[in-house]
């Protein structure tokens, strides 16, 4: 059997404690199967989106987002550059987003 070039993405949805942003127990949760290896898309379309949330709603900084979820930092800077997330008011700006004038040398 021949595995399709294209394949439908596979999406999950996780649900999260409000307080902690830990996914809830006893919630059942779709078994995804992880990513063929050598793929270009190393993390799930759950991750992405759980790393989203976390950019967007929470005023943790891309370290502690990367403890949280297990995605390197840059990844975390990337994504929210390329997609555009918002960082909430009072949020600890990324390092890529500081004028080069008060950057550190």
């Amino acid at each position: 059997m021949r595995i399709p070039l294209f394949s439908p993405p596979l999406t999950r949805t996780v649900r999260l404690d409000p307080v902690t942003l830990e996914p809830l127990t006893g919630v059942s949760e779709p078994s995804m199967p992880p990513r063929p290896r050598g793929s270009r898309r190393p993390h799930t379309n759950g991750k992405v989106d759980r790393v989203r949330h976390l950019v967007e709603q929470t005023r943790l900084t891309y370290a502690e987002i990367a403890k949280r979820t297990g995605v390197a930092p840059a990844s975390i800077c990337r994504w929210t550059r390329d997609g555009a997330w918002k960082r909430p008011l009072f949020a600890p700006r990324a390092t890529d987003t500081v004028p080069s004038f008060l950057a550190s040398a």
